[in-house]
């Protein structure tokens, strides 16, 4: 499915993509009680979903938690635009325009949380990596 489709799509269909795409978990550990919460949809709820404990129904937390999304009052769609756009090398304030994320504050702060994952991506995964290329050339020779 196209992006920009994909993210025009009700918010069912976009829960649905995040989980499968693992941005969203399906099932999470109760933090209360320890037993199995399951992902559900709740229309009273303003994301539309949440988790419920099975043990204990009344053990309900936002359907975000332990997520890229947690803590954002935006919707997931225009999160994904903002990410897609900044991503794209667009400036924040394009990629704050593009997304209708309000440019001040809002804007900079998912900004900057991008480019703290990126560091962090990049030191975790990428840095150690050897590039491979002639191999007659020795990277860790000093330079005479």
């Amino acid at each position: 499915m196209e992006f920009f489709h994909l993210f025009n799509q009700s918010d069912e269909v976009v829960m649905n993509w995040c989980v499968r795409n693992r941005l969203i978990a399906s099932q999470l550990q109760c933090p209360t009680c320890g037993g199995q919460m399951n992902l559900a949809q709740r229309g009273s709820k303003a994301t539309g979903f949440s988790f419920r404990c099975k043990s204990n129904r009344s053990h309900e937390v936002a359907s975000r938690k332990f997520s890229f999304f947690q803590g954002s009052k935006l919707t997931i769609q225009d999160i994904m635009v903002f990410v897609k756009s900044y991503l794209e090398g667009h400036t924040m304030f394009m990629t704050s325009r593009m997304s209708g994320v309000s440019y001040r504050s809002t804007g900079v702060d998912w900004g900057s949380f991008i480019r703290e994952l990126f560091k962090d991506h990049f030191t975790r995964s990428i840095r150690q990596k050897v590039l491979k290329g002639n191999e007659n050339i020795n990277l860790n020779q000093k330079k005479q």
